[in-house]
């Protein structure tokens, strides 16, 4: 997959409204998001705009690994777990209902 595929396909999860701005790309933005043309900016801005989407996802998933080893640590310190069972009051349609849906019919 080539740079500007990949910066089409990522770019609305990455945060890149500072490269925008700062190298002046023409740009609309609406509550959709912002949309660029990718095929007339310049190699090098897609360069900068490809390595700050890579670096965003690295962190990310680095991010999410670190969570998730957290989440095991946690989960092996608590070895003890309590279970509260919820008390359901049935009315005596529901009760008449719970009979019926129990019923095996056969025709």
């Amino acid at each position: 997959m080539d740079k500007r595929s990949y910066i089409a396909s990522n770019i609305n999860k990455t945060d890149i409204i500072d490269i925008i701005i700062d190298y002046g790309i023409d740009h609309t933005s609406n509550r959709n998001g912002i949309f660029i043309n990718l095929s007339v900016i310049d190699d090098s801005i897609i360069d900068v705009i490809y390595n700050k989407i890579v670096e965003s996802h690295q962190e990310s998933t680095l991010t999410n690994e670190e969570d998730y080893n957290l989440i095991i640590n946690d989960n092996k310190l608590d070895t003890t777990t309590s279970v509260i069972k919820d008390t359901i009051i049935y009315s005596p349609i529901d009760t008449l209902l719970l009979q019926y849906s129990q019923q095996t019919l056969s025709i």
